[in-house]
């Protein structure tokens, strides 16, 4: 659960550290970041990835494969991050030319 699975996105590591804190299963940021060979604040910039819009998450979720997972990286998607979540969905179709609105 605390290792990143082969040929998936990020986000599903994300995912996965964002319930092992919630649930419990470790105490803090700190404890996978020592599990993982990672700091803290690594660790909660990959956790941060999980709090994108819901359409966002489940789009890069999809994604499988070494092709399919290169054009979004997560250098090419964490400005989104940092977007209010009315924005995000907007700005990842404009970015990355996809329509997640349905």
């Amino acid at each position: 659960m605390l290792m990143q699975p082969e040929q998936k996105h990020l986000i599903h590591l994300s995912l996965n550290w964002e319930k092992a804190l919630k649930s419990g299963l470790v105490g803090s940021a700190a404890e996978i970041g020592q599990h993982c060979g990672l700091t803290a604040g690594r660790v909660r910039q990959i956790v941060r990835l999980s709090g994108m819009a819901s359409e966002i998450v489940g789009f890069l979720a999809g994604l499988e494969g070494e092709k399919a997972l290169r054009g979004y990286s997560e250098a090419r998607i964490r400005f989104i991050v940092a977007l209010p979540r009315v924005n995000q969905v907007r700005a990842f179709e404009e970015k990355f030319g996809v329509n997640l609105s349905g």
